[in-house]
């Protein structure tokens, strides 16, 4: 009497490492999965399998290992692989142990993909733009700060970092006042003080843990309108003169001046007034140091 165990199937892959799809941080990934076959199990001598266009590799000193205990093959990319790029995996042939004619059954042409990314987010802040110079007293919903974020993952919304200077340091993750997306967050409910705020945006990191570069922001705040010198006023209370004259005062205004928004207005005799706008031949300015400046009609 004779017992004869069939086995018609190959090996079956389990448990790929890392998962077809996912995304890695590892500058020097290391790829495994488990072969099992229940019956003859696997000859080992017959794993082959590639990593992207780079040799075939093979179970044996210079290549994969083998673990025999849990059927796991593992094996690591000495050279490391570049930012930003797909791993392609194919097993390219794995086979069983049975005996006989028929040959052994073989798993071939099983392939996977998973994606290497360890550069840091770039982050850039977009609203208020650098250099300018704005009238609002807050930063709102509707004008927020804003920080763009380009990354092949998505930000981590339990980092980051907003230091206003004057002004508050905000912990993003905590903070009520923010609206986040993928790849942009919005910061609103901050009060702002007058003149020049320094802003740096630091420990943004994304979904993989890569921190960002500390980004930087410098912009002013005006919310005054020009101020007038009264002692300056070319002509004094009061004065005599012929029915040609000239008149000036100076003006303070951080922003600058607006040319269509100058106007004279004069009143004769208490009846008036007559208007002169910038357009008007007869009304001038000119800047005489930073901020200030001298109105001329």
């Amino acid at each position: 009497c004779r017992e004869i165990y069939v086995d018609t199937e190959p090996p079956i892959i389990t448990n790929i490492n890392p998962a077809p799809g996912s995304i890695v941080s590892d500058i020097i990934p290391v790829i495994s999965f488990q072969l099992h076959d229940s019956i003859a199990g696997v000859d080992t001598t017959s794993i082959r399998f590639q990593v992207n266009s780079l040799p075939i590799v093979t179970v044996g000193p210079g290549g994969a290992t083998w673990d025999g205990l849990t059927g796991t093959v593992s094996y690591s990319l000495l050279g490391g692989i570049e930012s930003e790029t797909w791993v392609n995996i194919c097993l390219l042939n794995a086979e069983d142990l049975t005996d006989g004619i028929c040959g052994p059954n073989a798993l071939t042409d099983t392939c996977w993909s998973f994606f290497v990314d360890y550069t840091a987010p770039e982050i850039t802040i977009t609203q208020p733009a650098e250099g300018s110079i704005i009238s609002c007293d807050s930063l709102t919903e509707a004008i927020p700060l804003i920080i763009e974020v380009n990354d092949s993952t998505c930000v981590d919304s339990t980092t980051g970092t907003v230091t206003f200077t004057p002004g508050p340091t905000i912990d993003l993750a905590t903070w009520p006042y923010v609206n986040w997306t993928c790849d942009q967050i919005e910061v609103y409910g901050v009060g702002l003080a007058e003149g020049v705020i320094d802003v740096s945006v630091s420990n943004i990191s994304d979904e993989l843990g890569n921190t960002a570069d500390v980004e930087f922001l410098l912009f002013s705040v005006d919310t005054l309108g020009p101020q007038p010198n009264p002692f300056t006023i070319g002509l004094p209370d009061g004065s005599i003169v012929s029915s040609f004259f000239a008149c000036s005062i100076e003006v303070f205004e951080q922003s600058g001046i607006a040319d269509a928004s100058i106007e004279w207005h004069f009143f004769i005799n208490g009846v008036g007034p007559e208007i002169y706008p910038f357009s008007s031949p007869h009304v001038s300015y000119e800047a005489i140091i930073s901020n200030h400046y001298r109105m001329i009609y």
